[in-house]
């Protein structure tokens, strides 16, 4: 092993830690091609790509808080019921970061009015580290057994259909967070 297979390893590892700022599902699915096309070793994808949600989750938090402390946005406690809000992601902590995770519009709202909200950072970051757990292996490992799974000659157009399904169930819960979104504020206008 030369000392530039290293360096490119190096790049990659950090090239899917930082992607994962972007767009998490687009740096899994880089990650999972990564090991499946191009032998990259897969604990160090697994390694980078689960670090980068976890630390993205973190800082989403940490800006929560900071927005906590502003001058500026103090109003909004008082304009939104605070407290009420507080109690319910106090007891369902758990499920906010769940469906924030699976949710592709609710992650960073839902992390930041965590970190607003006062929720204890340990409490949230076990959370977020379950939960992180839990859908990047799912993710993650599924792609790769899916891009292992294809013979040499479909594994371009595999890839390409992997993107394709990864790009419809994107769509598919950007629907869906989008109709549960009119939904809520529909409610919100009757009552």
């Amino acid at each position: 092993m030369g000392v530039e297979y290293i360096l490119h390893w190096i790049w990659q590892t950090a090239s899917l830690f930082a992607g994962t700022f972007v767009h998490e599902d687009v740096a899994i699915f880089a990650g999972a091609y990564l090991v499946a096309a191009r032998g990259f070793p897969a604990a160090l994808a697994f390694v980078s790509l689960l670090s980068g949600v976890i630390v993205g989750d973190f800082a989403i938090y940490g800006l929560g808080m900071l927005a906590r402390r502003w001058h500026r946005l103090r109003w909004l406690s008082n304009r939104i019921n605070a407290d009420r809000l507080q109690t319910w992601l106090d007891r369902r902590l758990l499920f906010a970061v769940a469906f924030g995770r699976v949710m592709p519009t609710l992650a960073f709202p839902t992390f930041a009015a965590c970190g607003w909200l006062g929720i204890p950072f340990k409490r949230f970051a076990l959370a977020s580290i379950a939960t992180s757990v839990v859908y990047v292996s799912a993710t993650f490992f599924g792609l790769l057994i899916l891009g292992r799974s294809l013979p040499a000659w479909a594994s371009t157009y595999g890839w390409i259909g992997a993107a394709g399904a990864i790009l419809a169930i994107w769509l598919v819960r950007r629907a869906f967070s989008r109709r549960q979104a009119k939904l809520i504020l529909s409610r919100g206008a009757a009552s």
